[in-house]
């Protein structure tokens, strides 16, 4: 890809994965409850409204973007030129449990999660 002549590219998976797959992974590994996409963008929302701390701030920031659902299932994003210029990419499988292991695994190794 960098060596391409094309300026930009949609870095996201050709082979979305649904919310319940990846999310439904991350539930049973860090023991939580599943909520619903609306649900869980709304108290994104309403924590960002009450939040008071400034290092809650950056991610907070994103609440409209959760909010108006402009991303995952049902976005639609063309891959092909991406996937033309990068064979990994085509190639891609969609994320399922064993990388939502491996993002946990890592996270909680440097200290980002305490599972």
């Amino acid at each position: 890809m960098a060596r391409s002549e094309e300026p930009v590219f949609n870095l996201v998976s050709p082979v979305p994965s649904d919310w319940q797959t990846v999310f439904g992974a991350f539930a049973k590994r860090l023991s939580l409850p599943l909520i619903k996409y609306d649900e869980w963008a709304a108290r994104v929302s309403a924590a960002a409204e009450a939040n008071t701390r400034e290092e809650d701030m950056q991610p907070l920031a994103l609440a409209d973007f959760f909010q108006a659902g402009m991303f995952g299932e049902g976005t639609a994003i063309s891959t092909e030129r991406a996937c033309q210029v990068s064979p990994a990419l085509a190639k891609m499988s969609p994320i399922g449990e064993k990388d939502v292991a491996l993002y946990v695994g890592y996270w909680t190794k440097i200290g980002f999660l305490h599972a």
